[in-house]
């Protein structure tokens, strides 16, 4: 199977809703896990093409706060 029927696929979607969403799959998680890790795999040349800059980078910035307190590497 291809990747994106695997593990899906979308045209746009912000790098915030991206980590925002693994992180509450990990919360919802009812299994003890030894790690909790996001790799992120992108060909996109403009992350922050469907947001404004500005605005991306501080949510992004509060995201990844967010993610290191819940032990999720990324």
């Amino acid at each position: 199977e291809t990747l994106d029927k695997f593990y899906g696929f979308a045209d746009k979607c912000s790098i915030w809703h991206a980590l925002w969403n693994c992180q509450a799959q990990f919360t919802k998680c009812k299994t003890k896990l030894d790690r909790k890790e996001i790799f992120m795999f992108t060909h996109d040349g403009n992350p922050y093409s469907i947001d404004s800059i500005t605005d991306a980078r501080d949510k992004l910035s509060v995201k990844i706060h967010d993610l290191q307190q819940s032990d999720i590497d990324l």
